[in-house]
């Protein structure tokens, strides 16, 4: 499975030391040069996530711009807008976006969505990671990560529940 992915994804999953997640669900993952971009300047400029590298095994690729996005997408930050057209112009299996607008703009466009939340879901269900509770608490001490007390809840539900 291939995936294109968004900066949030990396840099949340980056903090938590679980970026290798990411390989573990995809083949390949592949990210615009805007998203490298924006993870470097992050990792150099805002103390929150100092330090971190861009994983290697994402590949850079430049996004082609074919046509306008739908609507909802002049909110979208660079990285997400870019994002958006390679998902176009590749065709992945799954966009990786936590931004609930660019979803919804992913969504608008025919494509399948997974955010930092649904990959640590599954990596709990794979037995990757033994535990949600502390990586969401460190997602919001370390990261700034916002999620309703109603989101948390249903999160941790879905990663205890059989297949």
């Amino acid at each position: 499975m291939t995936a294109v992915t968004d900066t949030s994804v990396v840099l949340s999953l980056c903090i938590l030391g679980q970026e290798r997640i990411i390989s573990s669900f995809f083949s390949k993952t592949i990210a615009p040069d805007e998203v490298r971009g924006e993870f470097e300047r992050l990792a150099s400029a805002d103390s929150r996530f100092r330090g971190l590298q861009f994983p290697d095994f994402i590949e850079v690729q430049s996004a082609k711009i074919l046509g306008d996005l739908p609507p909802g997408a002049v909110r979208l930050h660079v990285g997400e807008t870019a994002a958006l057209h390679l998902a176009r112009t590749i065709n992945p299996d799954f966009l990786l976006m936590d931004e609930r607008a660019g979803r919804a703009v992913a969504r608008q466009m025919g494509l399948k969505t997974l955010g930092v939340l649904g990959l640590l879901v599954e990596a709990k269900r794979r037995g990757l990671v033994p535990s949600l509770e502390p990586l969401i608490d460190r997602l919001r001490r370390e990261a700034g990560f916002w999620i309703s007390p109603q989101l948390e809840k249903s999160i941790l539900f879905a990663a205890s529940a059989k297949n």
